[in-house]
């Protein structure tokens, strides 16, 4: 057996695969640019969940309603609120109660407002 010449069979072929070589090339990069993108996404959109964002306004709005309007509240000081997941809003409250009241009244009327700031389908459970 003599020596093989492959180069007549290499050289017709060598054409499509680097062709080929050049379209998995661009899959490979597009595919890389769209993973770009959803993190982009993901990040713009768990940014706010990450930081802490606090309450928007129409839910801000409604705890402090839910608070000044609960018996025996005198005013609202301070109020803080930070989203920690979807449906799930911390309230930290410094309210003024009616200075006459007992530590009894003022225990009941502590309960009383944060009943009324929370919300109905948490109540019953």
């Amino acid at each position: 057996m003599g020596p093989s010449n492959c180069t007549g069979a290499s050289r017709s072929s060598a054409i499509p695969d680097e062709l080929e070589r050049v379209w998995v090339a661009i899959r490979i990069l597009v595919f890389g640019l769209l993973l770009i993108a959803i993190a982009i996404v993901l990040i713009i959109e768990m940014n706010a969940l990450l930081i802490g964002e606090s309450a928007g306004k129409a839910d801000r709005a409604a705890i402090v309603a839910a608070i000044e309007s609960s018996h025996h509240v005198d005013h609202l000081i301070r109020i803080r609120t930070q989203h920690i997941g979807p449906d799930e809003i911390p309230v930290a409250a410094k309210v003024g109660y009616d200075s006459d009241l007992t530590f009894d009244a003022v225990s009941e009327a502590i309960d009383v407002t944060e009943a009324n700031v929370r919300p109905p389908c948490r109540r019953h459970g």
